[in-house]
């Protein structure tokens, strides 16, 4: 019985090291990456953007500390750019939506430099824009999302 609980603890302690492993090869890809996906948004490059969007989801749900602030301005511009890839995935977990509605409360949208308000400010109407558009105009299927992006 002994061996089975230590077992079951390695087994568990490996599993949430490779998944410890996973968000930061991917947020360490984030970084190494930030112009190409940059790129990839300004060109609305629909293949590139598909495992980016991917990519930032699975970091955005592994997130702590400061990691949420470093990709949230990203995220909004992936939804600027392609509203129904990154807005869809919110759909179906409105819980992480309302997480990330929560963090643009503070860090997104701060100008940190003192050189950046207009630029802010532009990605904030455009972000609100494409959101509007998409729950009211988007697919069909979408047509219910603000209802389903209510939390609480």
């Amino acid at each position: 019985m002994k061996l089975f609980l230590v077992s079951c603890l390695f087994i568990l302690s490996v599993s949430v090291e490779a998944s410890s492993y996973r968000n930061e090869a991917n947020f360490q890809w984030f970084l190494q990456n930030h112009d190409y996906i940059d790129s990839a948004i300004e060109a609305n490059d629909s293949v590139a953007l598909i495992p980016i969007a991917n990519i930032m989801w699975e970091i955005w749900k592994a997130r702590d500390g400061a990691i949420g602030g470093e990709i949230s301005t990203t995220m909004a511009k992936l939804i600027i750019a392609k509203p129904g890839l990154m807005l869809s995935t919110f759909e179906e977990n409105p819980y992480v939506f309302r997480d990330w509605l929560d963090e643009l409360q503070s860090p997104m949208f701060t100008d940190f430099s003192g050189h950046e308000l207009d630029d802010l400010n532009m990605l904030r109407t455009n972000l609100i824009e494409v959101m509007t558009d998409y729950s009211e105009n988007g697919d069909p299927s979408s047509l219910s999302m603000p209802k389903k992006l209510s939390v609480g």
